[in-house]
């Protein structure tokens, strides 16, 4: 792994379940090994100058599912399935603030960001919700398809034609089908 002249490289804490940024930190190599040996997510606090595991003191924990490298390795992602909110401030993410263009220069606006795209929320519900949950993010996501098909003159009948067509054929050979065709 490639560290920077403090010996630290950025880490990017990524949920497993929804593909979500739940944060960024730093880390040096022991806290790499560390991660690794016990696979909680550990970094270095740059302001404290030591060694810290995500959620000892809050609860809020991070354990690893997998230590990703990018093409230069010289940073990483924690693959994580959280265990509640990453953010100090109660938030699932530290990335809720969005930045718009005023002026010409970027600036923090005053509304956060959109939430989690439906996917990743029907994703994260059926991972960790009750069945209402559930319903109510299968809900969101099933709206934005009717929405998507009426957008190309197309109707819920379509995809049920489709999935008919489909039944009885596994995934696999579905898409073997597609691409021979196409």
């Amino acid at each position: 792994m490639q560290f920077d002249e403090h010996g630290l490289l950025p880490v990017v804490a990524q949920d497993h379940v929804t593909g979500e940024i739940r944060m960024v930190a730093f880390a040096n190599e022991r806290a790499v090994q560390l991660t690794l040996e016990t696979g909680r997510a550990t970094f270095w606090s740059r302001s404290r100058g030591e060694l810290w595991e995500k959620g000892r003191t809050s609860g809020n924990g991070l354990p690893v599912t997998a230590v990703l490298a990018d093409c230069d390795a010289d940073c990483l992602i924690y693959v994580v399935a959280p265990e509640g909110p990453t953010c100090h401030t109660g938030r699932p993410s530290c990335f809720y603030r969005r930045v718009r263009l005023e002026d010409g220069q970027p600036r923090l606006a005053d509304e956060d960001a959109p939430a989690a795209v439906p996917l990743a929320r029907l994703a994260r519900a059926v991972a960790d919700g009750p069945d209402d949950r559930v319903t109510a993010a299968a809900a969101d996501v099933l709206s934005t398809v009717i929405g998507a098909l009426r957008s190309r003159g197309l109707g819920v009948e379509h995809v049920l034609r489709e999935l008919d067509r489909r039944a009885g054929t596994s995934g696999d050979d579905e898409k073997r089908s597609r691409d021979a065709a196409g």
